[in-house]
């Protein structure tokens, strides 16, 4: 379980624009659609290269070998069954 400061919250709430206790009540997808509808944009996973964060974190995304997908699907669909 992750404990956050008080402050850490203050700013996440005012950030999000809705409670903490709110959020942790959403499932997935109704969490992805709020931030959606409070970024104005589509979540997804940056594909470029970050070199500040090389050797920090997801190596994956490090490296750019998350996929998406939306990359699934499309080498599946080039794929011949």
């Amino acid at each position: 379980m992750i404990i956050l400061k008080d402050e850490t919250k203050t700013n996440l709430e005012y950030l999000l624009g809705l409670k903490l206790e709110e959020l942790e009540k959403m499932d997935v997808d109704e969490e992805i659609s709020t931030l959606e509808k409070t970024e104005a944009r589509k979540i997804r996973f940056s594909k470029e290269r970050d070199f500040r964060k090389i050797g920090r974190g997801n190596p994956l995304l490090a490296r750019r070998r998350m996929r998406t997908m939306d990359d699934v699907n499309k080498g599946l669909d080039k794929m011949k069954w």
